[in-house]
């Protein structure tokens, strides 16, 4: 039998496999989904003593601790706060009370102010290079000027604006709102800012804070709008605990009581991520509390839910969330 003759044809060879292309990590284009984008400008207002760097530092913690704000979903980023009207003592005053903590604080005042976009920054990022988030303390006190000028603070804005842009900074700042006449003022928070109309319209999201009773300077209670751009407002409610945390509380006032929500968290905290809790459950660590009443303890697991320390599996069931 003849020999078959070898092919000449050179074997062909398998294509090569292409090499997988580089994962992109794309950062979130919230810092809180819907409430706060980034590279935008936020303002917190409400008038003297209502809250402000109260409500601010809940919301750095809350954040900073990957849960929810306001009921929306955190991304973390790097931040700091840097206060424009307080010395650093007075500032670590305010973490104490507020018993937060990993929230780097920096004051302004100390060190001759800040009075632009630019001083600001450069003040922030030579104590934190990564900064991509400033929780500023007064924003008055950075008006470049005369603050109650719309054209002015117009062309100031308008710099911020781009500023931001380039440098991927978001800024949260507060800002002073004159007081309600009477409890039934009609005038919302966003109407009394003090200063240039300028300061609210380029805003991306306005939170006023106001008393519940402007007329009774002892209650604690207070009220929080939440005002998005292209986003429907709402408002919440918070109070302070007998140590002096500011802590979300229900309309209701029988479920009112932020010492209460306080030992409920410790309750939870004491449970592993994953963990399950049934609604029974949790009812009787209420009735320990003193919580007899179910609908006033069904109140307090929403409020639960809403700030991420529970979530709802569904069936009569709780699931203790891991960490974000």
């Amino acid at each position: 039998m003849p020999a078959k003759k070898r092919s000449s044809a050179k074997p062909v060879k398998p294509a090569p496999i292409p090499a997988p292309e580089p994962l992109i990590r794309t950062d979130s284009p919230y810092v809180v989904d819907t409430i706060f984008p980034c590279r935008r400008l936020h303002i917190i207002g409400g008038p003297a003593h209502a809250g402000k760097t109260s409500l601010m530092f809940r919301i750095m913690a809350d954040w900073n601790a990957g849960l929810n704000v306001f009921g929306f979903r955190s991304h973390r980023m790097p931040f700091c706060y840097v206060s424009c009207v307080d010395n650093l003592e007075a500032c670590q005053d305010v973490v104490r009370r507020m018993c937060v903590s990993g929230i780097p604080v920096l004051s302004a005042t100390d060190h001759g102010g800040v009075n632009s976009i630019e001083t600001l920054y450069n003040f922030a990022v030579k104590a934190h290079p990564d900064v991509r988030v400033i929780f500023l303390d007064s924003i008055l006190r950075v008006a470049e000027g005369n603050g109650l000028d719309n054209k002015m603070v117009g062309d100031v804005l308008d710099k911020w604006s781009r500023f931001m842009q380039d440098r991927n900074l978001t800024i949260i700042a507060t800002g002073r709102c004159a007081k309600p006449k009477d409890n039934k003022a009609s005038v919302r928070s966003i109407d009394r800012f003090l200063g240039a109309t300028c300061w609210t319209e380029f805003a991306s999201t306005f939170i006023g804070i106001e008393p519940r009773s402007p007329n009774r300077p002892r209650d604690d209670r207070r009220k929080v709008a939440i005002m998005p751009k292209g986003s429907a407002s709402f408002e919440l409610y918070y109070r302070f605990t007998s140590e002096g945390h500011f802590v979300e509380v229900s309309d209701d006032n029988m479920a009112d009581s932020p010492d209460r929500i306080e030992q409920l968290v410790e309750i939870i905290d004491a449970h592993n991520p994953g963990d399950e809790l049934t609604t029974a459950e949790l009812i009787e660590y209420g009735h320990m509390l003193g919580i007899i009443a179910r609908s006033t303890m069904m109140s307090y697991l929403q409020l639960l839910t809403r700030s991420g320390k529970l979530q709802d599996a569904g069936y009569g069931k709780y699931k203790i969330p891991a960490v974000q």
